[in-house]
């Protein structure tokens, strides 16, 4: 064999058809796609193009994903050889080209990523048909700690839970908005809130599960799309809607985001911010009312400032934020309460011994403490450092 010739084969085999994908033609194009009343995904493609080599292998698993599926079918055509008719009727412009065509409709063009997941997922949403056991699905599984819903469990998970909050990404498979989002949503899941249980993080798979009354009644028209669900915030009318995220998908505006709703404290590492355990307001009156040796006196007057501010953070008067901060950690109350009792009890050394012991733990025994005591300790130190004008 010519050397020529064994490169002809080579690259031939490279793009070589499996018994699971129809090669086309001009001639049976109408035939085979269009007039068959099924799904066709047609991949245009050229013998000399690159890229198209690269696809072939994921190509031919789709085709042998959709082999038992009766309503659809897999094909390809060589837009720059016998699909020259058709790749000018359909406006190629360039290798390869995905369509998904059904009878007289409008063909669909697939823009995500060259990969059997990607791809057979796509079919899937288009054509609303569900594999009975898709051979790929990615739905975060990996995640543990991201909540997998859909039309049968969202009712539980969200709408009901009155333990927390929860923010939910609606996703496809197919989308490549939602493929990039992917890694953040582990990130909030699986590092930064995963021992806060007043946020749950969530996604509804549209493409992959039940989800249709859940779009329909949430409007879900895109992706990704992100909500807010509270099921303890009820609007001026009676109801509870969603809020909806209208920020960058960026890791730290959504960790702004969920800090600022749930009332958190993360930063992007998980780690408690300087501002959790503080109340500012209080802080400011504090370094103002306590001197070097503080009085008894002093700290029943901050005490009872602590009682207005925890009035006020549940009241209706339109400004007080002037005087609450969104950042304000009311979680903390008890322990500013307990300090301020120690002030008054003429205890007022207690408070540095106990800054120095907390942080004595964090060093000498990080190790052995588990996450959530390590927050507890940090959370103390933050409010610590108020009465110690740090």
């Amino acid at each position: 064999m010519k050397l020529s010739e064994i490169f002809f084969f080579l690259a031939s085999a490279l793009v070589a058809v499996s018994a699971s994908v129809i090669q086309l033609n001009d001639e049976n194009f109408k035939d085979v796609v269009l007039s068959s009343g099924k799904y066709t995904l047609v991949k245009f493609y050229a013998d000399w193009c690159r890229h198209c080599k690269n696809m072939a292998p994921a190509y031919e698993e789709v085709g042998d994903i959709f082999e038992q599926e009766p309503q659809v079918q897999v094909a390809r055509i060589n837009g720059d050889k016998e699909g020259r008719k058709m790749s000018k009727k359909y406006n190629i412009e360039g290798f390869p080209t995905l369509f998904l065509f059904h009878g007289d409709d409008e063909p669909v063009e697939y823009q995500g990523n060259r990969d059997a997941e990607s791809i057979s997922n796509f079919v899937q949403q288009v054509s609303k048909i569900r594999l009975s056991q898709p051979k790929v699905i990615d739905t975060f599984q990996d995640f543990s700690k991201v909540v997998d819903l859909d039309e049968r469990n969202f009712q539980k998970e969200v709408l009901s839970n009155r333990k927390g909050s929860s923010l939910v990404a609606f996703t496809a498979s197919w989308c490549p908005h939602c493929e990039r989002l992917k890694p953040v949503w582990e990130k909030l899941a699986n590092v930064i809130f995963d021992r806060d249980e007043q946020i749950k993080i969530a996604q509804v798979v549209t493409d992959l599960v039940p989800s249709e009354k859940i779009k329909e009644q949430f409007e879900i028209d895109s992706f990704p799309t992100i909500l807010y669900f509270d099921p303890n915030k009820v609007h001026e009318d009676g109801l509870r809607r969603p809020e909806p995220y209208f920020g960058d998908r960026s890791l730290q505006d959504l960790v702004n985001f969920v800090n600022e709703k749930a009332d958190l404290y993360r930063d992007t590492n998980g780690e408690l911010l300087e501002t959790a355990g503080r109340i500012h307001h209080l802080d400011k009156l504090i370094s103002e009312r306590l001197g070097t040796t503080p009085s008894s006196e002093a700290g029943i007057k901050l005490l009872k400032e602590l009682d207005k501010l925890m009035i006020l953070r549940t009241s209706s008067i339109v400004d007080k934020q002037k005087i609450i901060s969104p950042t304000d950690d009311f979680s903390a109350e008890p322990y500013y309460r307990k300090l301020l009792n120690k002030i008054i009890s003429g205890d007022a050394d207690f408070i540095e011994r106990e800054y120095k012991r907390l942080n004595r733990l964090l060093k000498e025994e990080n190790e052995n403490l588990t996450r959530s005591a390590i927050d507890s300790f940090k959370k103390r130190i933050n409010t610590l450092k108020a009465f110690l004008k740090q």
